[in-house]
């Protein structure tokens, strides 16, 4: 445990931090951090997506939950403080998701960079898909 605190230490001062590959290093060593110290089994690959995805849900529900969503109550001040908070919890749920996916942080850029494409692409009407020119 000290190890890890350590490098979390480390990595906060590293001007590299923002790195997308920092951050699976550091969520895959919690994965296993738990893992070990909770006794949890990650072999079924199926029922462990299933179980990130309930947890994604509820975090985004936390999050929304510091919104002013209920029109019928009188609206709060945002807590932006708890609002990046919220956000970064969904962040940890869904690297780990990734790393269970397989999916690696050069994975994630090529895919979303195609995907951002195909995006823009649907909007300005060139896409294979339809229904979604502007």
């Amino acid at each position: 445990m000290e190890n890890i605190i350590e490098k979390l230490q480390q990595a906060k001062e590293n001007s590299s931090f923002c790195k997308l590959e920092m951050l699976f290093d550091l969520q895959g060593m919690f994965d296993n951090y738990l893992k070990e110290k909770r006794n949890l089994d990650y072999s079924d690959k199926e029922s462990w997506i299933k179980q990130m995805c309930l947890c994604i849900i509820s975090e985004a529900c936390e999050l929304i939950d510091e919104t002013n969503w209920k029109h019928w109550k009188n609206k709060k001040p945002i807590d932006e403080n708890k609002i990046k908070e919220e956000i970064i919890d969904l962040w940890h749920f869904l690297i780990s998701l990734s790393i269970k996916a397989g999916l690696t942080p050069d994975d994630i850029k090529t895919i979303y960079i195609d995907k951002n494409l195909e995006n823009y692409k649907r909007q300005l009407g060139i896409s294979e898909r339809t229904g979604y020119q502007i």
